[in-house]
C-alpha cells in the first residue's frame, strides 16, 4: 500500500516556500524644500532605501518629540549644517550628530546665486512678501521702484551694464563657485566639484538660486 506524504507536503501538493522578508534602511533627510525631493530621488535610486524627510523652515516645535524618534530610528540621517540657536534645537547639526553618531552625514545647502543673480527675496525668514514670482523679486525691479522710476524705464535698467556691475552681476557666478566651496569644508558629503562641471556643462541646474532642477538632485 502507498504510505502517506509527509503532512508538510502531501502527494499532490507543493511545498511551502519560505517567506524572506528584507527591510529597508531607512533615510531620513533634514533639509529646506530640497529634502522631499531628494528623499524620493533616493527611492527611485535605490529600491533597498525607505527615505522620509523634514523640511527645516516648516517645522513645528510641538512635533520635536516626533522629530527626535524619526531621527533616533533611522539607519542615516543626512541633514544640513543647522547652527546653535536654530528654534527647534532638535534639528540643530551637533544635536543629529549627538544623537545618532556616524549615521549622520551633514549635506549642502545648495544656495547657486550665479545664474540669476537678479533673483532675491524680500523680508525674512517666514516674513518673506509675495510677488509675481511667487517668493521671487528682480533687484532691478526694486532699484526701480526705490527710484521712483516708472515702469518703462525700469525695464530699460536691465541693459544698463554700469548697473549690473555695481549690483555685483558680474562676479556672481564665481562668488557663488567660491561660497558652495567653503561651506563643504564643514561637510561630510561635498558637492561643490561635482556642481561646478554642471555649471559649465550646458544643461540649466538650476531654476532659481535654490530649486536645483532633479537631475542635480
Amino acid at each position: 500500500a502507498q504510505r502517506d506524504a509527509p503532512p508538510c507536503h502531501r502527494q499532490g501538493s507543493e511545498p511551502k516556500k519560505a517567506r524572506i522578508v528584507l527591510s529597508k534602511t531607512q533615510v531620513l533627510v533634514v533639509a529646506n524644500c530640497q529634502g522631499p525631493f531628494i528623499a524620493r530621488a533616493l527611492e527611485l535610486l535605490h529600491p533597498g532605501i525607505a527615505a522620509k524627510s523634514i523640511v527645516v523652515f516648516q517645522a513645528d516645535k510641538t512635533k520635536a518629540a516626533q522629530y527626535n524618534k524619526m531621527i533616533a530610528t533611522s539607519d542615516f540621517v543626512f541633514h544640513f549644517n543647522v547652527k546653535p540657536g536654530f528654534f527647534l534645537p532638535a534639528l540643530e547639526a551637533r544635536n543629529i550628530r549627538s544623537a545618532v553618531g556616524d549615521r549622520s552625514k551633514t549635506i549642502t545647502n545648495l544656495f547657486f546665486s550665479g545664474l540669476h543673480p537678479d533673483f532675491c527675496y524680500v523680508g525674512g525668514m517666514n516674513q518673506r512678501k509675495p510677488g509675481p514670482f511667487g517668493e521671487y523679486h528682480s533687484r532691478f525691479a526694486i532699484t526701480g521702484y526705490k527710484l521712483g522710476l516708472p515702469a518703462a524705464e525700469t525695464a530699460a535698467l536691465m541693459g544698463d551694464a554700469g548697473l549690473q556691475e555695481q549690483l555685483g552681476y558680474r562676479d556672481a557666478f564665481q562668488n557663488s563657485i567660491d561660497e558652495l566651496k567653503h561651506r563643504d569644508t564643514e561637510l561630510d558629503i561635498r558637492f561643490a566639484s561635482v556642481l561646478e562641471p554642471m555649471m559649465k556643462g550646458g544643461a540649466l541646474p538650476m531654476f532659481t538660486f535654490n530649486h536645483p532642477t532633479p537631475w542635480v538632485l
